[in-house]
C-alpha cells in the first residue's frame, strides 16, 4: 500500500509539475500610415481679351450765317464770331454775320477689354491615412508539459523534451493568452510617435482683429494629427491603470495629463509652422503690432476658432484643433497657451475643476490689490519659478471673444483655480489698467440696467446703456470698449473710470 502511495505521488509529480518551454509565433495587428496621391481641384483666374462698347463724346463745329442785310450783335451762349460784316447807316455800322458754335454728340466706339474668369484645375496633393498591418515576434513561454496549461515557473527534466514550437497566434489589441500571468505595471504617459510626413494639409481660418480682416493658411501633418488622435485615446488607459476609478483627485490628474500635452514635442514643428503664420499677420497692412496687440490678435484668432459642445471629456491635441477646426474649452485653452508660451508671454493654464471648465491667463505685475476687478492665484499659493513670485494671472477666456481680463460674473467668488505655469516666458499684459477701468465701467452699467428705476432712467439713456453693455461685454477691443463708454451716458448718470 504504501508504495502504492508513492507510485501515485511520483505519477502525479510527473504529470504536474515538468514544464517545457513553448515557442510561438505571434502575428500583433497594428496601425501604420502610408501616404499616397490624390488630384485636388483649385480655381485660377485666367485673363482674357474681349472687346466691348463704349460710348464716347465727339465735338464738332457748327456754322451760323445771319443771312443777306441781317447781323447779330453778339454769338448766343458759347458760339463764337468768325466773320463780321459792315451796314453803313446801322447802330453798329459794324456787326457780326457769321457764328461758329462748338457742339457735342455721342458716339459709339469699341475697345479691347482684359477680363479674368475662373477655371478649375488640378494638383497633385501627398495625403497619409491609416492602414492595418500585422507585425510578427517570436516569444516563449513555459506550458505544463502534459496538460498545456501556463506555468509561472520552469522545471525541466531531461526525460522531456522541452522545446515545442507552437506555430502561429494572431491577437487582437495588446493581450496574450500565452503570457505568464502578473501584477499590471503602471503605464507610461502616451505621447505622439510620428515624426511627421512631407505630406501637408491646409487649414484656413478667417477672424477679425480691431475691425480688420485676417486670414491663415495653417499646414498640418497628417500623420501627426492621426498618431495624436490615437495618443489621445490611450489617456483612458492611462487613467484607469495609474489612477482608481471615480477619482476626486482631480488636482492630481489636471496636473498629470495637460503638461504632458502641452509640451509634447512631436508638435514642435505643428508650433512653429503656425507662428509662422501669425507673425506675417503681425505685419498685417505694413505695421508691426506691439507686444500687448500681438497678444491680442492671437487670442482673437484663438476665440474665433468654432466652439464644441460635444467634445470628449479628454482634451484634444492642439494640433486636432487646428484640423478639425474646434475645440471646446481647456483644448483651445491648451492651444492658446502654448502659442503665447512659444512667443516669450508669461502665461499659464488655468483649471477650474468644480465648474468643469478651464481657461489661459496672461501674468500681470500687481502694484496694487483692485477691489471690484478679480486677479486670479494658484490655489496652493505656488510660486512662478521664472520670477520668484506669486503666480498672479488674469483670466482670458476661449470660447468666445472678450476682452482679455473679463470673467463671467460666476467667476467673482468661486475658489482659486489649479495652475499650471506654461514655458518661460517673461512678457506680461501692459493694458490692465484699461482693463480693469473698463471692467468697473461695465459692473456698473449692469448695475444701472438691473435698478433702472431706483436711478429714474429715461428710455434714451437705458437703450443707450444696454447697448454700450452688450457692445464692451462682446467685443475684444479694449480701444473700442473705452470709446463706446466714452460716448455713453454713463459720465452723465455716475462716475465714469474710462473717461479719465
Amino acid at each position: 500500500m504504501k508504495y502504492f502511495f508513492i507510485t501515485c505521488f511520483f505519477v502525479l509529480f510527473l504529470i504536474l509539475i515538468p514544464t517545457k518551454t513553448v515557442t510561438y509565433e505571434l502575428k500583433i495587428p497594428y496601425t501604420d500610415f502610408e501616404s499616397y496621391t490624390e488630384q485636388e481641384p483649385y480655381e485660377v483666374e485666367v485673363p482674357y481679351t474681349t472687346v466691348e462698347p463704349y460710348q464716347d463724346i465727339q465735338y464738332f463745329e457748327s456754322v451760323e450765317r445771319s443771312g443777306l442785310g441781317k447781323y447779330w450783335s453778339t454769338c448766343a451762349g458759347a458760339c463764337r464770331c468768325t466773320k463780321y460784316g459792315s451796314f453803313p447807316g446801322y447802330n453798329p455800322s459794324y456787326a457780326c454775320i457769321e457764328c461758329t458754335c462748338t457742339k457735342s454728340t455721342y458716339i459709339t466706339r469699341y475697345r479691347n477689354v482684359t477680363k479674368y474668369k475662373a477655371q478649375t484645375l488640378y494638383r497633385d496633393i501627398t495625403r497619409m491615412r491609416p492602414v492595418n498591418k500585422i507585425r510578427t515576434e517570436f516569444r516563449e513561454t513555459e506550458m505544463n508539459w502534459f496538460f498545456g496549461f501556463n506555468t509561472s515557473y520552469s522545471f525541466h527534466l531531461p526525460i522531456i523534451s522541452t522545446t515545442v514550437n507552437a506555430g502561429q497566434i494572431f491577437i487582437t489589441g495588446d493581450s496574450n493568452q500565452f503570457t505568464t500571468p502578473q501584477s499590471t505595471p503602471k503605464k507610461d504617459k502616451p505621447s505622439i510617435t510620428s515624426e511627421g510626413s512631407n505630406g501637408r494639409t491646409i487649414r484656413t481660418f478667417s477672424y477679425t482683429y480691431k475691425g480688420e480682416p485676417y486670414t491663415l493658411k495653417v499646414p498640418v501633418d497628417p500623420a501627426v494629427y492621426y498618431c495624436a488622435q490615437e495618443a489621445q485615446n490611450k489617456w483612458n488607459d492611462y487613467l484607469n491603470t495609474n489612477y482608481k476609478p471615480n477619482s476626486s483627485n482631480y488636482g492630481d490628474i489636471i496636473e498629470d495629463i495637460y503638461p504632458t500635452i502641452l509640451t509634447d514635442p512631436a508638435m514642435d514643428s505643428f508650433y512653429s509652422d503656425l507662428l509662422t503664420e501669425l507673425n506675417r499677420a503681425r505685419y498685417h497692412g505694413g505695421k508691426k503690432l506691439t507686444d500687448d496687440e500681438y497678444l491680442e490678435m492671437i487670442t482673437s484668432f484663438v476665440q474665433q476658432i468654432e466652439y464644441d459642445p460635444n467634445a470628449k471629456d479628454l482634451p484634444r491635441y492642439p494640433i486636432e484643433v487646428i484640423y478639425e477646426g474646434k475645440g471646446d474649452c481647456d483644448e483651445k485653452s491648451i492651444l492658446l497657451a502654448a502659442l503665447l508660451s512659444k512667443e516669450g508671454y508669461d502665461v499659464a493654464f488655468l483649471a477650474f475643476p468644480e465648474e468643469k471648465h478651464a481657461t489661459a491667463g496672461i501674468g500681470i505685475q500687481l502694484f496694487t490689490n483692485p477691489t471690484t476687478f478679480r486677479v486670479f492665484k494658484d490655489r496652493d499659493y505656488k510660486i512662478n519659478s521664472n520670477t520668484g513670485n506669486t503666480l498672479n494671472y488674469i483670466y482670458i477666456e476661449t470660447t468666445n471673444s472678450s476682452i482679455i481680463g473679463f470673467y463671467p460674473d460666476e467667476f467673482e467668488n468661486v475658489r482659486d483655480p489649479i495652475i499650471i505655469n506654461v514655458g518661460n516666458g517673461t512678457l506680461q499684459y501692459g493694458k490692465i489698467n484699461y482693463v480693469m477701468k473698463i471692467f468697473a465701467d461695465a459692473k456698473q452699467i449692469h448695475d444701472l440696467l438691473g435698478s433702472h428705476s431706483q436711478y429714474r432712467l429715461t428710455y434714451s439713456d437705458y437703450y443707450s446703456l444696454l447697448q454700450t453693455y452688450n457692445f464692451v461685454m462682446s467685443t475684444n477691443d479694449v480701444e473700442d470698449a473705452r470709446m463706446k463708454i466714452r460716448n455713453s451716458q454713463l459720465r452723465h448718470i455716475t462716475n465714469c473710470w474710462s473717461c479719465d
